[in-house]
């Protein structure tokens, strides 16, 4: 039986270092997939209204000006 190079105290270190670059990783991907998320909802809600016509009595001395 050989023995690999690599000693056990290697490898558990880089196995926690990607274990951490990968945490950061999906919270980066989850940080971005909630601002895509907000962005669409945000854009899907501002909808023009058309205007209306609002109409109002006028007094008879206002139109005379």
């Amino acid at each position: 039986m050989s023995r690999s190079p690599i000693s056990r105290s290697s490898l558990s270190r880089s196995s926690s270092s990607r274990s951490g670059g990968s945490r950061a990783l999906i919270l980066l991907v989850v940080v971005i997939v909630a601002l895509v998320g907000g962005l669409f909802f945000l854009s899907g809600s501002a909808t023009e209204k058309p205007p209306v016509t609002v109409e109002k009595r006028v007094a008879l001395e206002n139109l005379a000006n």
